[in-house]
């Protein structure tokens, strides 16, 4: 993983005396390349932005992308609604100065933005859809927390662990049945939310998601993509393989 280094790691936003970080892989020469944004997952509680996959630091030079990894502040220290305010600093960050601090001028489109995460990361990828304006050009969230009033996100670890156990020695569905299928509900909701709102969810899976990123930042026809017409914004939900 540590194999390809980011090409420069920026501070976005600094808050007190603590500095928030992203770093941004670039391929040599690159000029005018679309930017993929990508918020790692940990439940919002962990992770960090140097935990992403192999596959995604070769999209650079595979794809032509330019790759972000984000960090952002983490619960119980902050809540949600500051995370919320490191997504947009973040996305503004990229968009009005990002250009300027580059060692390679020209090298991103900021006007071309898809954003991106897994888990706790895919939700925060569904918040910037939600609440950044103007619009991120595509999401793609992959398994993202869809349902972060359910009981996996609510319940206390302590509780959780003893609910396990109960369960396990009733011979009931284990708890990560009941996270699946919490997940589901939670995923079904949001496709009839969105649904209302003149857009669907696309599907696409594993490594072939930066694929799909790609065509959809380079405008590229794919009969599969799915727009909300109503904001011009395309959106993928991914699941590993």
């Amino acid at each position: 993983m540590a194999d390809i280094k980011p090409s420069q790691t920026l501070v976005y936003k600094t808050v007190g005396k603590l500095q928030i970080p992203l770093d941004i892989y670039l391929s040599k020469d690159t000029k005018n390349a679309p930017v993929l944004l990508w918020f790692h997952g940990g439940g919002l509680l962990q992770g960090r932005r140097d935990s992403m996959a192999p596959h995604m630091r070769k999209a650079v030079q595979q794809y032509g992308l330019a790759v972000i990894s984000a960090d952002y502040r983490l619960a119980p220290q902050v809540g949600v609604a500051e995370i919320l305010e490191d997504v947009k600093d973040c996305i503004y960050y990229i968009r009005t100065d990002l250009q300027g601090q580059l060692d390679q001028k020209d090298a991103v489109d900021v006007s071309r933005l898809a954003v991106s995460g897994s888990s706790a990361g895919g939700y925060l990828a569904l918040l910037a859809g939600l609440y950044v304006d103007p619009k991120p050009n595509v999401l793609a969230p992959i398994y993202p927390i869809t349902d972060p009033l359910g009981s996996f996100c609510t319940t206390s670890q302590t509780l959780r662990k003893m609910t396990m156990l109960i369960q396990s020695s009733h011979n009931t569905p284990t708890l990560a049945d009941g996270q699946i299928l919490s997940l589901r509900r939670g995923d079904g909701a949001l496709r009839r939310h969105k649904r209302r709102r003149g857009c669907q969810l696309w599907s696409v899976w594993g490594r072939r998601t930066f694929e799909h990123v790609f065509r959809l930042l380079h405008r590229t026809s794919d009969p599969q993509r799915c727009t909300d017409y109503s904001s011009g914004m395309s959106i993928c939900s991914a699941k590993p393989t």
